[in-house]
């Protein structure tokens, strides 16, 4: 069996890391639909789910750019946590 490199291992991470973020994103909203039969709070549960990247994506991204991206993209698991 071929060894995997630390880059290949890292893609994979992230990789597995977005599908549980979509199955998240899927699921938390097909709840609230199961749970109270509103599909009304189930839109609203989603919006505000994207409310904090509509609202700060734009102003936080050009702060960011100003640190190194090898120190962001290693403390971003530990701040998922």
């Amino acid at each position: 069996m071929k060894k995997l490199t630390q880059k290949s291992k890292l893609l994979i991470g992230y990789a597995i890391s977005g599908l549980g973020d979509q199955f998240y994103t899927f699921a938390i909203p097909l709840l609230m639909l199961s749970r109270t039969h509103s599909s009304i709070i189930m839109g609203l549960l989603t919006a505000v789910e994207y409310l904090p990247t509509a609202l700060f994506g734009l102003t936080i991204g050009p702060i960011f750019d100003m640190y190194s991206r090898k120190k962001g993209s290693l403390s971003n698991p530990v701040d998922r946590a």
